[in-house]
């Protein structure tokens, strides 16, 4: 089919555009084991541990996932003087991350999830977060973000709600874009004011973010399309993306023009870094000027393939040319409203 070859051209022929991530850098930690006993002391199951592992989280994720495409990747985040923090250094250097916007606070704490895992079963999750300061290394963000932008093909702003982005910063943000023609993507923290977030190119909320949002569920997609009209119209966005995990996305620019994306994965072991890995390829593609319906596809093809994995994971362009061609046609997994 005609469509699906300019989809997967689309794709391929993107090189190497400049992006730069701005948010909040976390560190994630896997211990893996069995559970066999529960413990005399109290009724809880004890692991044995068979082996860890670390993983950048967070912002961290979403430039991998990019650095992993081809892309050229600067980072802007802060991290703690600690070993975390070194940690998070490491690993962005190793997958050939720009970390020169990388700022090291005595005073910040860095975040860390750790999850502990028996087979397929979360136990548990432990999380050290910061303090949500971020005065100290404000202009310092501020100053970058100048010299910075202008050189970019694409922002893309990961938004945890850890103390890094506050609201001057991001509409500081949204302004250089827009003097620039630079395609700038959000990744919304819980519970926030979309007015934030006010004239982004594209916002990214999932199910519950959404929900939460506009202060009701998501049961059916009339709902869905009427929270997405809500969001878009109180951030002013041209369009609104809403991950709907085992259900696909929705790609919103107006009540009359907008497409379901439906995903073809029948088992969902866990949905974590699916909204990275989406907001990822959406990011990859509008900084090389594709069309949007193009990059919405190759996002939910991207989280579809994330979900049936545990654990936050990265994706190169070849896994997802090769997934592509094994029968993942825009015909199976893309429908129109």
């Amino acid at each position: 089919m005609r469509k699906d070859h300019d989809i997967r051209e689309a794709f391929e022929k993107i090189k190497n555009p400049k992006i730069l991530v701005i948010g909040d850098l976390m560190l994630d930690k896997y211990s893996w084991g069995e559970v066999d006993r529960i413990s005399p002391e109290a009724p809880i199951p004890i692991m044995r541990v068979i082996r860890e592992e670390k993983r950048l989280g967070g912002a961290g994720n979403v430039a991998t996932n990019l650095a992993n495409l081809g892309a050229k990747v600067t980072v802007c985040g802060v991290i703690g003087k600690d070993e975390n923090g070194n940690t998070i250094q490491k690993l962005l250097s190793t997958n050939g991350i720009d970390i020169s916007g990388v700022i090291i606070s005595k005073d910040f704490k860095t975040c860390l999830k750790h999850r502990m895992i028996a087979e397929q079963n979360h136990l548990l999750r432990m999380d050290i977060d910061p303090e949500p300061d971020s005065d100290n290394f404000q202009q310092n963000i501020i100053f970058y973000l100048k010299k910075t932008i202008p050189k970019c093909n694409a922002v893309l702003v990961s938004d945890y709600g850890k103390g890094l982005l506050n609201n001057t910063t991001l509409k500081l943000i949204s302004d250089f874009a827009k003097n620039y023609s630079i395609p700038i993507l959000g990744d919304p923290r819980r519970g926030a004011d979309y007015k934030i977030y006010k004239h982004f190119t594209i916002v990214k909320p999932n199910r519950k973010e959404a929900e939460e949002a506009v202060g009701f569920k998501l049961k059916n997609r009339e709902d869905i399309l009427k929270s997405a009209e809500i969001l878009r119209n109180r951030a002013r966005l041209k369009y609104i993306i809403i991950s709907l995990d085992k259900d696909g996305l929705l790609l919103y620019a107006s009540p009359q023009n907008y497409k379901f994306f439906d995903t073809e994965s029948q088992e969902v072991f866990d949905v974590v870094g699916a909204g990275d890995a989406v907001i990822s390829i959406l990011s990859y593609m509008l900084a090389a000027n594709s069309k949007i319906e193009h990059a919405a596809y190759w996002a939910q093809l991207a989280a579809s393939m994330v979900i049936k994995h545990i654990g936050v994971i990265s994706f190169s362009k070849k896994d997802l040319l090769k997934r592509f061609d094994h029968g993942e046609t825009s015909s199976k997994i893309m429908s129109s409203e």
